[in-house]
């Protein structure tokens, strides 16, 4: 964690290396929170939002926790870098040695893109596109600047749609919904980047919003009961 810090790369988990408790095998460090569960949850989802996983492993040896942890980098296209070598052939597969967090930050200081995960759920989809918008120079847009090209977007999606149900315009073509699917991914985009700029878990704020929905009494307008 010193050499992270010396290399300006910070540490999303965990937030020490003091522990402070054991229970079943689960080490717990200063500044946890919660149950065993709760924390390794919070692993899982700095994980989510981070450039590479390295596994801090003497010796070679890998515990449960960090395999689960190294299957869910894998699923989520995040790189993974280890002390040592993984005593466990499988593991080692997946994994690059490297002893040097100065030398992983100028691996991954080369890439010009994001690769996109296999299967994404919207956390997935949003910390993809917090990278997305780093290795494209856009860091410094504001939630206003990007709320202005959102609108824009939906100005094209409009207009796409416009195009695909002939409304004023002339003979509709094949490629007018691909155009739609265009428009569409656009405006998911600037959703995402949006929420991360406001430092919003969109999935939550999906789930607890659908909560809320659910709760409600619909009737659609001039129908009857």
């Amino acid at each position: 964690m010193k050499e992270c810090a010396a290399h300006e790369v910070a540490v999303l988990s965990p937030c020490s290396t003091e522990v402070t408790g054991e229970e079943a095998g689960f080490i717990f460090l200063k500044g946890d929170r919660g149950e065993s569960k709760e924390i390794e949850s919070a692993h899982l989802q700095a994980i989510r939002k981070s450039d590479f996983l390295y596994v801090v492993n003497p010796g070679g040896y890998i515990g449960p926790s960090a395999t689960m942890e190294i299957g869910y980098a894998l699923a989520l296209s995040v790189p993974i870098y280890s002390l040592d070598p993984a005593t466990e052939s499988v593991l080692a597969m997946f994994m690059r040695c490297e002893r040097s967090i100065e030398k992983v930050k100028q691996a991954l200081g080369g890439s010009t893109v994001a690769e996109i995960p296999r299967r994404a759920d919207l956390a997935v989809l949003q910390a993809y596109i917090r990278k997305v918008v780093h290795f494209r120079g856009f860091d410094d847009e504001s939630v206003r600047d990007v709320m202005l090209l959102l609108i824009e977007e939906v100005g094209e999606l409009a207009k796409a749609i416009r195009r695909e149900i002939g409304l004023k315009v002339g003979v509709t073509k094949p490629e007018d919904r691909k155009l739609v699917a265009h428009e569409l991914a656009d405006c998911l985009i600037y959703l995402l980047d949006i929420a991360n700029l406001a430092d919003i878990d969109l999935d939550d704020a999906f789930r607890a919003k659908e909560e809320i929905n659910n709760k409600k009494s619909w009737k659609m307008a001039n129908r009857p009961d």
